[in-house]
């Protein structure tokens, strides 16, 4: 109603300052029986209007359609850690040493064993037609040819415990948790090259964005440049908030921030603190495996859910915006976001690990209204070049819908 009254009273405002006109609102969506059992929602991934995720501890694979809120589960049962979306077809990593394949269309479970069980598949990723993921505990990074069932696995750095893990061209890049290093293997020449992340502090999240790294770390942002083996840091505001999933959109950074309870952004147009380091180059020599694959028929469930929306007052200190998230729930840790995706018009998707919920962070603002003019503060081109009077009929418009939908929507871990 604040804002309803904001927005007809702004055609009076005329040359004066109104800040934060826009509405930046997070909505949560609270999977079955996550007010009772730990599902521990994990990795996410975003396949047209749906969204997949996994939950590790409810042991299902899950898919929302946030246009209707509906949620299909299929039972899993290999303990689902991470998911990735190739057409029709989704992969996984699953915690009880396995990797599978779901058709979500037919319902068919494809499972391949890594070997030296209990390997621990982590964090995963698709390369054409190559499955690659970390292994944390069995310090190993490896791939699986889906079609013909070939496995491949190379040893890192002992120790190292390997987490986050992107492919740009012909190399397979991986943070190292317990070794503070920034990995890179060359599978053609099985050589290991690394970098010391510079942070002393566990490496997580991993992306790449044209020939350049960056990646989460305890309290920092770093970006690598392999190719002038340059490192870049930023400190997070919030120093002990424990950056975890990234993902690049634009020129924007959007990250997790698992113990902060936080959704997080960086501009890394804005310098940070870099320095020039000189990595290791070791050889590594892989095992080749051909496990044969498993088939199972599981049967889904589906159901409708309920949302929630609250607004969220984002903390800018630049080059960073930080969005909390202040919904209750049934962990004393917070939601702990852990995951995240972005999709086309740039709706920021998460898993809320501790909440057992899947989140949705709507951004719009801040807009500045000077002299009957609205400027567009952080270039994103949502709302620009709007005359006061006509935002106000937009915001009064945008206001009375989301109302309606309130009323419409209002019901009576290894790595840490």
């Amino acid at each position: 109603m604040a804002l309803l009254i904001l927005a007809l009273a702004a055609p009076l405002v005329g040359p004066c300052l109104m800040a934060n006109a826009a509405v930046d609102e997070i909505k949560e969506w609270p999977l079955p029986d996550s007010e009772t059992t730990d599902l521990e929602t994990m990795g996410i991934a975003l396949n047209g209007s749906f969204v997949y995720f996994v939950e590790y501890q409810g042991n299902v694979i899950g898919r929302l359609d946030p246009l209707t809120d509906a949620l299909t589960e299929w039972p899993d049962g290999g303990y689902p850690v991470d998911i990735v979306v190739n057409s029709s077809l989704l992969y996984l990593t699953e915690w009880a040493s396995s990797i599978a394949s779901l058709n979500p269309l037919t319902n068919d479970l494809t499972r391949w064993a890594v070997p030296d069980d209990p390997s621990y598949p982590d964090e995963l990723t698709l390369n054409g037609t190559y499955l690659y993921w970390t292994e944390f505990y069995n310090d190993k990074v490896g791939r699986l040819n889906p079609k013909t069932n070939t496995m491949i696995r190379w040893n890192v750095t002992a120790g190292a415990a390997p987490e986050g893990i992107v492919v740009n061209g012909s190399f397979v890049y991986f943070t190292e948790n317990y070794g503070y290093r920034i990995g890179r293997l060359d599978t053609a020449a099985n050589i290991l090259t690394e970098w010391d992340s510079g942070t002393a502090h566990a490496p997580y999240g991993i992306v790449c964005n044209g020939s350049v790294l960056y990646f989460t770390a305890s309290g920092k942002i770093g970006r690598l440049n392999p190719k002038t083996n340059m490192l870049t840091t930023w400190n997070v505001p919030t120093p002990t908030s424990g950056p975890g999933g990234i993902v690049v959109d634009g020129r924007y950074l959007y990250f997790t921030e698992l113990f902060g309870n936080k959704i997080g952004r960086l501009d890394p147009s804005i310098d940070g603190t870099s320095t020039s380091i000189t990595p290791s180059t070791p050889k590594t020599v892989p095992t080749t495996t051909t496990p044969t694959p498993q088939l199972l028929k599981i049967i889904p469930l589906t159901t409708i859910l309920e949302p929630t929306y609250a607004v969220t007052i984002p903390s800018i200190n630049p080059p960073f915006t930080e969005w909390p998230i202040t919904s209750s729930g049934p962990s004393p840790h917070g939601p702990g976001p852990y995951e995240i995706a972005v999709g086309i018009g740039s709706p920021v998707y998460f898993t809320e690990r501790y909440y057992g919920r899947i989140g949705l962070l709507t951004y719009l603002g801040p807009q500045f209204a000077v002299g009957g003019e609205v400027l567009q503060a952080d270039g994103l081109g949502l709302l620009s070049s709007f005359t006061v009077p006509m935002l106000s009929v937009i915001v009064a418009t945008a206001a009375i819908v989301v109302l309606t939908k309130r009323r419409r929507h209002s019901y009576t871990d290894p790595h840490l």
